[in-house]
């Protein structure tokens, strides 16, 4: 009896000794599961101070500058803009060059000729008539490309009435476009 009693006690020894050790394991998993938890919350805040960098970046000038409504037109910081650098002179100045470019793409709709306002600006960019914009850019600390954007569409609002469209044509053409 004796032994029995004996071998019983060593035998819940041992399973008290097993128990606590799986206890232990598992209170360094919950610190480590709390861990990862902070880490993970970390990078979160992270990752969303990161994409929020990103946003400014890509969507600030174009969101400052144009409203997010079609047809694109520009905000009065984006008309701003237009005025002080005098992209719009440039575009009134040069006017039937302009025109006639976007002209021989050939365009089918308000949305190519939108379209082609844009590329018919940006080729000008090495033009030494555009000088007088870039050293404004430079100057402001701005990117051209803002002035560019400013630009095409005011050329393209100056030049849909010459090829026989309405700013609101742009929505019956452009298929990626859906009306509000």
């Amino acid at each position: 009896m004796i032994s029995t009693a004996l071998g019983g006690f060593a035998g819940w020894g041992a399973a008290a000794h097993k128990l606590g050790r799986y206890a232990q394991i598992a209170d360094d998993l919950k610190a480590k599961v709390g861990e990862i938890e902070k880490e993970i919350k970390l990078l979160t805040t992270n990752i969303t101070q990161c994409s929020t960098k990103i946003d400014e970046r890509t969507l600030s000038a174009a969101t400052a500058l144009t409203k997010r409504k079609s047809p694109i037109s520009l905000t009065d910081f984006g008309d701003a803009l237009l005025k002080k650098s005098g992209s719009d002179k440039f575009v009134l100045e040069n006017q039937s060059e302009l025109v006639e470019k976007i002209k021989v793409t050939n365009p089918k709709s308000a949305y190519d000729v939108q379209e082609a306002s844009k590329k018919v600006i940006k080729d000008m960019v090495d033009e030494d008539k555009f000088i007088s914009l870039k050293d404004y850019a430079f100057k402001e600390g701005i990117e051209l490309e803002n002035i560019i954007l400013v630009m095409s569409i005011f050329l393209r609002d100056v030049a849909l009435p010459l090829l026989g469209y309405k700013p609101e044509d742009i929505d019956k053409d452009d298929p990626g476009t859906t009306k509000e």
